[in-house]
């Protein structure tokens, strides 16, 4: 979504906040296996879907020329946390 806001102009620029792992546990919180406004997209409780993540290809040092690795990166970058509450400024990293 971001990239198309830039395209179409209707941002110039964008500021990603860190926020602690905490925040996974908020009432109501999910995590979904791709981007959240696709159809078939999985939204579930964060602690039955973090198992699911690509964890090796987010952490650790691979083959960025492979393929097949690009694909895993590209699909373990779409998994998004959906909080339906204010996250408390005590969760945001501002360092």
């Amino acid at each position: 979504m971001e990239y198309m806001a830039k395209a179409d102009g209707r941002i110039v620029s964008s500021q990603f906040l860190l926020i602690e792992p905490e925040a996974l546990l908020l009432p109501g919180a999910k995590l979904t296996d791709g981007v959240s406004n696709k159809t078939g997209v999985m939204a579930n409780d964060p602690i039955s879907m973090l198992p699911h993540l690509d964890w090796e290809v987010l952490y650790l040092r691979l083959d960025w020329r492979d393929p097949a690795i690009q694909v895993r990166l590209r699909n373990a970058e779409k998994y998004e946390t959906i909080v339906p509450s204010v996250v408390s400024p005590n969760l945001i990293c501002f360092g």
